[in-house]
């Protein structure tokens, strides 16, 4: 069922501009057919397409639902090349990621960030997906300005030999994880450090050294396959 996204669930509601040129005109949804509208903090509610004229009019049906999130996940990304990081947000976002918070680290090669771009990607990720919750978007911080707040921190980290899986079996009560993954270069050892002195738990993601675009979106279905 296709998704968009909505300021308020009322129980008529009327989408403009882009959205109603995309509902009525690419995906020729015609009045009689149903569509989910979601107010981007995970509720949403199944609503009837009455009209599409100079505007689309959709009715509710049924009262308004939750998605029930098990565990909250922030990813806290070095930042990478610009297309990375858009891969990265696109497929976290369909992985159901809460937060995605883009960190300068000291091998980052171009540490610039295009929020508006960003955002756009994170949204159509959203729609395609079906996902009710829109990630929210942190300001670019150091690894020195962070102090995460989650029950489990965990740092994948390539010179780690505990494994991801042997962490999370110690965890099974986590409802608040942050999840640090590296630039193209990954972290520096001062970098993991400082992190540990923050509670965090370097984690091993296996034998093989996966790219900073993989590395996240694999963290998340793992955590996600677990907890719910």
């Amino acid at each position: 069922m296709n998704t968009f996204f909505v300021e308020s669930l009322d129980e008529s509601v009327s989408l403009c501009g882009d959205d109603h040129n995309h509902l009525k005109k690419s995906l020729r949804i015609r009045p009689g057919e149903k569509v989910k509208l979601s107010d981007g903090a995970g509720s949403y509610g199944i609503y009837r397409v009455v009209e599409t004229a100079d505007t689309t009019l959709l009715e509710r049906e049924g009262g308004v639902k939750t998605k029930e999130v098990p565990v909250k996940i922030n990813l806290y990304q070095g930042i990478p090349k610009k297309k990375k990081l858009e891969t990265i947000a696109q497929k976290c976002t369909e992985l159901g990621v809460n937060a995605l918070t883009p960190v300068v680290m000291k091998y980052c090669e171009r540490p610039q960030v295009d929020f508006k771009r960003l955002e756009k990607i994170i949204l159509e990720a959203a729609k395609q997906s079906g996902n009710p919750i829109l990630p929210q978007i942190g300001d670019i911080k150091t690894v020195n300005e962070i102090n995460p707040k989650e029950d489990l921190i965990l740092v994948a980290y390539e010179k780690e030999n505990r494994p991801l899986k042997e962490v999370l079996e110690s965890r099974p009560d986590a409802k608040n994880i942050a999840v640090f993954i590296g630039p193209e270069g990954g972290f520096s050892e001062e970098e993991v450090l400082a992190l540990k002195d923050l509670g965090a738990q370097s984690v091993s993601l296996g034998e093989n050294i996966l790219r900073t675009e993989t590395a996240g979106p694999s963290v998340l279905s793992v955590l996600r396959y677990v907890y719910g």
